[in-house]
């Protein structure tokens, strides 16, 4: 392990995936697993990685703070507001960190004493890893963090709502050129959708406004749902009956699969859940999708009709590859002139 590795017991009550570890470890931080004994394990500190338990003052009671204050780093976006600081108060043995990682992953906001032990060796650290660090007060992180997804969720209702202008105008206009247009004000920015949205609403009627229109239009029986399962179980399920869903996700999380509707196919081959498929409708998308030649997505399907909510595909390249193609904003007429 890296000499300047900080080593933290993970005690929020919820398990870290694999990939949330390997993110804490491009930050520096090492993250323990077993149980919790104080004793037997040889770490700098703690991590509350997530909304914690209700056992979680218990855990902290048993970590010894031995020799100075030891770390108790609370990380991520799904935080109480004010819990840092009431940490702080009532645990005068620790160092308590508040830690935010921005989703570009190269700048992080860390909260706490400026001249804290291990908010100096943070912020080094992260430094050598060629990560910003913006140092600011516990309460400072927990406020920008609320902020930021009220902020993004207007963004996106302004682009939605400007999406819905580029269809009233037909093939005039198109969203993601007026979004690459108005992004390249640096105080606009690049990337209008917010995949890590806590609501789906707004997504999910649109593309149930387009499965209709489909719908109305030709014989649809077999339909692939792309993305992850937590979006979809936010789909409207009843514009699906008595169709044959799939629903391919590149990381199934085998938890919530099961909560599916009992009538959908859960895949985690992407050939198999496309294979014949009448219709594709992306909800989120991944590398698999974004970076699949439009050619191979014609030939899998039996009929190549697709609803993109991701805008993954240039509206041109999908003409070319007689795909019938909808995305936000791009070509309203699509339904009208189209011969599904």
């Amino acid at each position: 392990m890296p000499e300047d590795m900080i080593t933290l017991r993970e005690i929020s009550g919820v398990t870290l995936s694999e990939s949330r570890k390997a993110e804490l470890r491009k930050l520096g931080l090492e993250i323990c697993s077993g149980e919790e004994s104080g004793a037997s394990i040889q770490a700098d500190g703690i991590l509350v990685g997530g909304q914690p338990d209700n056992h979680v003052e218990d855990r902290i009671q048993i970590v010894e703070a031995g020799d100075g204050p030891r770390l108790l780093l609370v990380y991520g976006d799904k935080i109480r507001v004010g819990l840092a600081d009431e940490w702080s108060a009532a645990h005068p043995g620790w160092e308590v960190i508040r830690m935010f990682r921005f989703s570009d992953g190269d700048k992080v906001l860390l909260g706490g004493e400026p001249s804290g032990k291990w908010m100096r060796k943070l912020s080094r650290q992260l430094a050598r890893r060629n990560i910003i660090s913006l140092l600011c007060r516990r309460g400072e992180v927990d406020e920008a963090v609320r902020q930021l997804g009220l902020y993004l969720t207007w963004k996106e209702r302004f682009f939605m709502r400007l999406g819905e202008v580029c269809d009233e105008e037909g093939s005039q206009l198109r969203i993601q050129v007026l979004a690459r247009a108005l992004g390249m004000d640096k105080r606009v920015g690049q990337g209008w959708l917010y995949p890590e949205r806590k609501s789906q609403t707004r997504l999910c009627r649109w593309l149930d406004q387009q499965l209709q229109q489909v719908l109305k239009r030709t014989n649809v029986h077999r339909i692939t749902l792309w993305g992850n399962i937590s979006f979809w179980l936010q789909f409207p399920a009843s514009g699906l009956l008595g169709k044959e869903v799939r629903l391919f996700s590149s990381a199934v999380d085998h938890a919530k699969a099961e909560t599916v509707p009992a009538e959908w196919s859960v895949y985690e081959d992407w050939r198999s859940a496309l294979s014949q498929s009448d219709l594709l409708m992306i909800g989120t998308a991944d590398p698999v999708i974004s970076e699949m030649p439009l050619p191979v997505l014609a030939r899998e399907m039996a009929k190549p009709i697709v609803i993109d909510a991701c805008s993954c595909f240039p509206i041109e390249e999908a003409e070319s590859c007689r795909i019938i193609y909808r995305a936000i904003g791009e070509n309203t007429n699509v339904w009208e002139w189209s011969r599904l």
